[in-house]
Parts: C-alpha cells; structure tokens; sequence
C-alpha cells in the first residue's frame, strides 16, 4: 500500500515506461559512440527523475497536510469551547499520564470515561496512539468507543501512517514509484540499493 494517490501512481507508471523506453531507443542506437549514448541517457534520467520527484513531492506535501488535520482533530484542544482553558487542563492531563504503566493508564481510563473527563481520556488516548504496542490498543478502542465520532478520523489517520510506514516502506516506495539510476550512470564504487538494516516504526501498531 502507497500514500500516493492512484491517479499520481499512474502517471507516474507512464513515466517511468517512456523512460525504460527512451533508455531502449539511445542504447541501441548505431549511431552514438558510448559517450553519446551516455550523455542523452544523463539527459533523459535528469528529465524522469524531476518530473517524478515532482509527482511525488506534491502527493507528499498533501498527505502531510492532511496527517496534521487529523492530529490536530484527534490530539488537540481545537473542539473546545474555551480553548484557553482547555489547553491548561490538557497540559496537565498529559503530565499526568506521561509516566504511567499500562494497568495503571487502564484504569485510569476507566475512571475518566465513568466521569465524562473527555480530556483525561484524550491525553490517555494519546499516550496509547503513540505507543508501537498491541496492548496499549485496548485504551484507544475505549476511547473511540466513548467518542465513536472521532473514530472516522482515528481509522483514516491509522491508515495514512501504515501506507507511509516506516524506512523499510519507504525504501520500496522508492523502488516502487522512484526512477532508478541507469548502470551507465552509476560509478563503480557506488553502493548498490540496499535495505535498511531494520524497519523503524512510529505510532500506535494499528493492526
């Protein structure tokens, strides 16, 4: 799964083709010594790769537009009537939970939903998002099962992070949709694609 929209793959799998094909076309070609061959093959990988980096730092820029919105609907103090206020008491909601154990964060969840402290629970909820665990998943299904309205917002957020992953995703992500250096430009001593030694992982492990 990709961050990037369907419509920005497609072009982006258009390019890539006519560049495999530009590639064809100059490497058999008579006519061109191989320093010819090299420099209209230079040429046309500085085309693919700005027009395709183009693609993506756009598709990018939106989604970390759009992974923002749903962090400020989800983890800030933006629906309050008093934002004021609202900001101190979270503040000190978070302060609160920083330090706990999950038991302890469990039942403190508990408590908070029983007395309708919505920003107890939204700092907890927090905490729980944030943690790479499955067992801190039972505070944020408690929480989105209180507030099933932000839920919508909690499900899209989940899977916008899961399709960005972490080095490893972005790694096939650029094989993936990237435009890849032709041998004939690569030095020799030039390190060959390669995989980071381990994945690194962010936010709540949603599935």
């Amino acid at each position: 799964m990709s961050y990037l929209p369907g419509d920005v793959q497609a072009k982006i799998a258009n390019r890539k083709t006519e560049f495999a094909q530009q590639l064809t076309e100059i490497r058999e070609d008579p006519n061109l010594s191989e320093a010819g061959k090299r420099r209209k093959i230079q040429a046309a990988y500085d085309s693919a790769k700005t027009e395709v980096d183009k693609l993506r730092g756009g598709a990018k820029e939106a989604v970390d537009r759009r992974q923002a919105e749903l962090e400020r609907v989800l983890f800030s103090v933006a629906d309050q009537r008093d934002q004021v206020a609202a900001a101190v008491s979270y503040r000190d909601a978070q302060d609160r939970v920083a330090g706990l154990r999950l038991d302890d964060a469990v039942n403190l969840m508990q408590r908070a939903l029983k007395t309708d402290d919505e920003l107890l629970a939204r700092a907890l909820f927090q905490k729980a998002w944030e943690h790479p665990s499955e067992a801190w998943s039972t505070i944020v299904e408690a929480y989105l099962s209180a507030y099933p309205l932000r839920r919508k917002a909690a499900t899209e957020l989940a899977d916008l992070l899961d399709a960005r992953g972490g080095s490893t995703a972005r790694f096939v992500d650029e094989m993936r949709h990237g435009i890849q250096k032709p041998s004939e430009l690569r030095k020799r001593n030039e390190a060959s694609d390669e995989l980071p030694d381990r994945p690194d992982t962010g936010g709540w492990m949603h599935r």
